[in-house]
């Protein structure tokens, strides 16, 4: 900042001689340079960040290869190792060093690749832990190294000091990043990666691609904070369309405990869980799958924690549901949730995970408690018809709930029974194991 100052000329019959003139304006001066030094960290302060350190991108292609997850989830091992991603997100919103490929990840990827380059943004939904962020990650490596597009990454980061990030791939092989940024840093870094022509018009041809990663909708579209417009959106909480919105959602569904237990095998779960010190040798995975999986659920982050971790969080989350929430969180699929809320006692669920339609389609989600130990807390304030359909709706998404629903289903109709003075009356299978020779 430069500060002129223009010197007067001496007044007409002043009696002060020019050196008196001249000092006066130069203890002006010197009054001026120190109200200056004491505004600059201000001013520092106002000056938006900007994109200055670009580096080269180093990625293997192998880790982000989405074209060919058909591939290998057909495999005996469909796990993708991520050495170079987990590196690379370290700090920013982190990254596994692996994931596993299931039938829904293959599925999921053919319903985004006919939407990627089309006019609708879409937004990634579904229960928190199932790997929709992990997902977001990839397509973005895939349009910065294959599809050679530019782009720009928004997340909210979790760690502690840390609020969001925002990281640039040029498309020509670099990238740049930073994190806790202003509203008014995030409007500077888009404005100096998006090229406008003579008349300041954005090229929409050449504008980034805009992933915003574990945001709200309230929060995408306050004006203020500058995550929109963007071209993909994850998130764990309700996204509303309205008629006129140009938004596509897209559903990644919860795990089925089968992939659970497959994944169990493949990985370190049973050391990375403390498992293995706290049960016996000889314990079979089965076992130990349907043991956490009565608290986890579905989520593939439930299920990989300790657990007295995960027991002590869903006995408080359990808790903290009151009697007149208990048949609008078991029964009433979709209902009691908040648009700004992450829903953590409820899972999406779709019914056939080969059918594209289901995944985009939002007449075929279901939001299902699926944790053994919520459903037999809360599961008995409904009543046996209802405890009827979950039960049904568990079977046929193949969930490994509907144990603990079928047990339910089961007292309550012995207790109407017994109320009623009615013989109970229990219909088997031929050939099953709990017929009587």
């Amino acid at each position: 900042i430069h500060v002129l100052v223009v010197v007067p000329p001496p007044s007409v019959g002043s009696k002060r001689s020019a050196d008196d003139e001249i000092a006066d304006v130069q203890k002006r001066l010197r009054l001026l340079e120190s109200d200056l030094a004491a505004i600059k960290p201000s001013l520092a302060a106002i000056k938006p960040k900007t994109l200055t350190k670009f580096t080269p991108l180093s990625a293997h292609e192998d880790e982000f290869r989405l074209d060919s997850l058909s591939i290998m989830q057909q495999s005996h091992d469909p796990i993708v190792r991520t050495p170079t991603l987990h590196k690379f997100w370290e700090g920013f919103g982190e990254f596994p060093p692996y994931y596993f490929v299931r039938v829904e990840e293959v599925m999921f990827w053919e319903v985004i690749k006919k939407q990627l380059f089309g006019k609708d943004r879409i937004v990634i939904v579904g229960s928190p832990g199932v790997g929709k962020f992990c997902f977001l990650m990839l397509i973005a490596f895939y349009l910065a190294c294959i599809k050679r597009k530019k782009l720009v990454v928004i997340r909210r980061l979790k760690e502690l000091n840390l609020k969001n990030a925002v990281v640039f791939f040029d498309g020509q092989g670099s990238y740049a990043r930073l994190t806790n940024l202003s509203p008014i840093d995030i409007v500077a870094i888009r404005d100096q990666v998006t090229p406008k022509s003579v008349e300041g018009e954005v090229d929409e041809k050449e504008a980034p691609i805009v992933l915003v990663d574990g945001f709200n909708q309230a929060e995408v579209n306050d004006t203020k904070n500058e995550y929109a417009p963007f071209h993909f959106l994850a998130t764990s909480c309700q996204f509303d369309v309205k008629h006129d919105d140009r938004s596509r959602l897209v559903v990644l569904p919860a795990w089925r405990d089968a992939d659970l237990l497959q994944y169990a095998k493949l990985m370190n779960w049973v050391i990375e869980t403390g498992l293995r010190q706290i049960k016996q040798q000889d314990t079979p995975f089965p076992k130990l799958v349907k043991e956490q999986y009565f608290y986890s659920g579905g989520s593939l982050l439930e299920f990989c924690k300790r657990p007295s971790s995960l027991e002590e969080r869903v006995v408080r989350e359990c808790r903290a549901v009151e009697n007149d929430q208990a048949f609008e969180l078991v029964y009433n699929y979709g209902g009691g949730q908040s648009k700004s809320q992450v829903d953590r006692l409820r899972r999406h669920y779709i019914s056939d995970c080969n059918r594209e339609v289901e995944y985009h389609d939002s007449r075929w989600w279901k939001l299902s408690v699926d944790s053994g130990y919520v459903l037999s807390q809360l599961g008995r304030k409904i009543d046996t018809d209802k405890q009827l359909e979950v039960y049904k709706y568990a079977k046929s998404v193949g969930a490994g709930f509907h144990g603990v629903a079928y047990e339910q289903l089961l007292h309550n109709a012995v207790r109407g029974a017994f109320v009623k003075r009615k013989p109970v009356v229990l219909k088997m299978r031929e050939g099953s194991k709990y017929e009587k020779n």
